[in-house]
């Protein structure tokens, strides 16, 4: 109050010394002293936040804490997974969605397909004749090329220099024959890898004659009439079906490690001749020592003691003991499964997914969120509102994402609501349309399954647009790991402020900008973001419904980077416009599309 008849003047610089004399004045002395008190703390604040958005800045922490750490990078596991099962049985979309989370969760996964394999060599559009169990020749060339596949992934997976790594071996492997020699095979790697068979079994005769119809888009029929593709593709199932034997947990009993293998034979049957041998002297010892003059068992005199016999009988025990068998078992796209001696960090990881995949056709929808009040300001973080301009974005994608998933589930509704022709392959023969009887039990489906379930986070601005989605979704779940990625002790920064208030975390920012992490409470990396989104992944593979996801730009990055298979490196700097990215399921994966809005403001960081 004292300084309130010239406060404005005194700011702006323009009071002059007469006038500042009357006020003073009139204040007398202790008002005096307040008043310049109050300009000499003004003015010092105001020199103080220059200096500090001027002079660099240093934050108190140890070196390491300036990146995150994946624990799948320092425990080291190596797993190899044998695909069984006949043709179009949905293995291939099985290791695709295997290798496309695994690589997300930052552990190195490929996939060696021995079919890919046998057209690289020449032998693409081969006939059903070149897969029947009569075909000695065709079979010693499909054998070759299997074993070759195997070789090539065991070669890789040697290749990753630290932490854990998955290869996956896509062939039928229908046979227990096959599956002993690739148990062999993998046998005799140093260091050791686990092997376990996933084997994919189907039932379903809706199921088959839909997975049928997409083998049509492989390119062994690419031109071909879709009635013959068809016809011979039915024909090459018939001989591998000839020949089928399903896992059983007896047949490992007979298969056995070769000699040279790491781990059974080789240095293990010389360890194990060893032990016999100290077993045998141990005992003679024991003889001895009872004081009967015996020297062994038998009491002549001979002492038994052949040590090397008693350690090459346990020696050959130890090369006789059959390879430990794992495998999965999943039934009709994951209706059922059955598991056997899996374990492991990789394997827990991937068990986990097979539980949450299926078959269901659907859609989902990424909105980038709107504009919020500290955007509007370039502030960062923080927890405010959406501006107007954020306000009138909001309402444009939502509604924009609310029409495109209707438009979709009305092509060709199926019992689950959405499109099932979307993702056929051109030369497939069209399904039989629904009964007049089922027909509207069907649009009773389609509607109910139509009806979107939407995530997000836990801030003002997720929430308002959950609140505009919300009448026409039949589920609104506020997550928080969908919040933006959290800049600790730096919300609040000004943007474009942080190169030259604080150069080192800059420069320890651009040297890694995936696992770099923000200081201070809460701080956090895209690592950190990965590790904390796994379970909204997984809630989106379990979700049968269609699926809105509202977030920020580092969300939206780390999705995106899932359903599209991106490198873990390059997500930090996959490109994010405002609007709406619409994620399609194919067989082999999600296609994806971008609708830009133009309408209002949404995430000012959006090129950060």
């Amino acid at each position: 109050m004292l300084l309130q008849p010239f406060r404005g003047r005194l700011t702006n610089g323009a009071l002059s010394i007469s006038t500042l004399h009357r006020n003073l004045v009139a204040l007398g002395a202790t008002g005096l002293v307040v008043a310049v008190a109050s300009i000499v703390l003004r003015f010092s604040r105001k020199t103080s936040r220059s200096r500090a958005e001027s002079r660099p800045l240093h934050l108190s922490r140890s070196g390491s804490a300036f990146y995150a750490v994946n624990p799948i990078n320092v425990v080291r596991d190596r797993v190899v997974i044998a695909m069984v099962g006949l043709p179009a049985r949905g293995k291939s979309y099985m290791s695709k969605a295997i290798i496309r989370y695994l690589n997300f969760i930052g552990c190195p996964a490929k996939n060696f397909n021995a079919g890919n394999k046998r057209r690289n060599k020449g032998l693409a559009g081969t006939g059903a004749a070149f897969f029947g169990s009569g075909n000695a020749e065709a079979k010693r060339a499909r054998e070759a090329m299997a074993m070759e596949t195997l070789d090539d992934l065991l070669a890789w997976l040697q290749s990753v220099e630290c932490g854990s790594a998955c290869g996956i071996f896509d062939a039928t492997n229908t046979t227990v024959a096959r599956r002993q020699a690739v148990m062999r095979r993998c046998a005799q790697e140093d260091p050791p890898v686990q092997l376990v068979f996933f084997e994919s079994i189907c039932d379903d005769d809706a199921m088959l004659q839909n997975n049928y119809r997409m083998k049509l888009a492989n390119e062994d029929y690419v031109g071909a009439e879709a009635a013959k593709a068809l016809a011979d593709f039915k024909e090459r199932v018939a001989a591998y079906e000839a020949v089928y034997e399903t896992i059983a947990d007896d047949e490992a009993d007979t298969c056995f490690a070769d000699d040279n293998c790491a781990e059974h034979g080789g240095v293990g049957g010389v360890q194990a001749a060893a032990t016999g041998g100290r077993v045998a002297a141990e005992r003679d010892a024991d003889a001895r020592d009872q004081g009967d003059g015996a020297s062994g068992a038998d009491g002549d005199g001979q002492g038994g003691g052949d040590g090397r016999s008693e350690g090459g009988r346990v020696g050959e025990t130890a090369r006789k003991s059959p390879l430990p068998l794992h495998y999965v078992k999943t039934i009709n796209a994951g209706r059922k499964l059955v598991s056997k001696e899996c374990e492991g960090h990789v394997l827990t990881h991937a068990l986990t997914l097979l539980q949450s995949i299926h078959l269901v056709p659907r859609r989902i929808a990424i909105v980038l969120a709107g504009q919020s009040h500290n955007d509007a300001q370039g502030i960062r973080g923080g927890d405010t509102p959406l501006s107007s301009a954020g306000l009138k974005y909001a309402r444009a994608a939502c509604q924009l994402a609310l029409d495109k998933l209707a438009a979709a589930a009305a092509v060709t509704p199926t019992s689950t609501g959405a499109s099932a022709s979307a993702s056929l392959p051109a030369n497939a023969p069209t399904a039989s349309p629904p009964s007049t009887a089922t027909a509207p039990a069907a649009a009773a489906a389609a509607a109910t399954a139509a009806a979107p379930v939407v995530l997000t986070g836990t801030l003002q601005r997720y929430v308002q647009m959950a609140a505009l989605l919300e009448p026409r979704a039949q589920l609104v779940l506020n997550l928080k790991p969908l919040n933006e990625l959290c800049f600790g002790a730096l919300e609040g920064l000004r943007c474009g402020k942080l190169q030259d208030s604080f150069p080192l975390e800059y420069a320890a920012r651009l040297a890694d900008k995936l696992n770099y992490r923000y200081p201070g409470v809460g701080g956090e990396s895209y690592t950190d973001m990965i590790i904390q989104l796994r379970d909204v992944v997984l809630a989106i593979e379990r979700t049968r419904a269609d699926v809105i996801v509202v977030c920020d730009v580092a969300a939206a990055r780390v999705l995106l980077g899932y359903f599209q298979g991106i490198p873990h490196a390059d997500i930090p700097e996959i490109e994010i416009e405002q609007g709406v990215i619409e994620l399609a399921r194919s067989h082999s994966g999600f296609s994806c599309t971008h609708t830009r809005v133009d309408v209002g403001t949404a995430n000012s960081f959006v090129k950060r």
